[in-house]
């Protein structure tokens, strides 16, 4: 009977999404973020989004730039891609563990991607000001990904410098908060 019920079931997978359905959640998702529409990439998670980044912009020998610790998915993709990796070492001070700055500018001058996730997966800490990614993304020659994936229990994002810098990408999740 299990069987038979998964199998019937099967037969409504591996379908394509709705796209009415998807035009309406990329909408909705637009709103939430005040951003508008044609910003909002949809995909199985935040993973799903860093995987087409990794996979797609990057090419095999090109640098990123990553916080250590960081998000262990940047290295796993960055293995698989083949990237050169640089890894800024946070700090540790008191509770909090910060960003060096200068070092991070400094190495995502050259970077084709630099990729922060902020607040820092997995120490909590917050790590980046606006004017650093200002900075970042006005001095680099490639692109600025911002990890945004528990912006929901930090409370501050970057997301409204989308406009103004082309190289700049907030990734977010409904996996954490919602």
């Amino acid at each position: 009977m299990v069987i038979e019920k998964a199998s019937r079931a099967m037969l409504n997978c591996n379908r394509y999404q709705n796209p009415e359905l998807l035009e309406r959640f990329r909408e909705l998702v637009a709103e939430y973020n005040k951003v508008d529409k044609d910003m909002v990439y949809a995909s199985p998670g935040a993973d799903g989004s860093l995987r087409s980044i990794f996979y797609n912009f990057l090419s095999p020998s090109s640098t990123i730039v990553i916080n250590n610790p960081s998000y262990s998915m940047y290295k796993v993709y960055s293995s698989t891609v083949g990237l050169k990796l640089k890894e800024i070492q946070l700090k540790p001070i008191g509770e909090w563990w910060v960003e060096d700055n200068e070092a991070l500018v400094n190495a995502s001058r050259e970077a084709e991607i630099t990729v922060i996730d902020n607040p820092n997966n997995p120490t909590g800490s917050p790590v980046l000001t606006k004017d650093i990614i200002k900075e970042i993304a006005e001095t680099t020659k490639g692109l600025v990904l911002v990890d945004e994936a528990y912006f929901e229990f930090y409370g501050k994002s970057v997301i409204d410098l989308i406009s103004d810098y082309p190289n700049l990408m907030v990734v977010r999740t409904l996996s954490k908060a919602f």
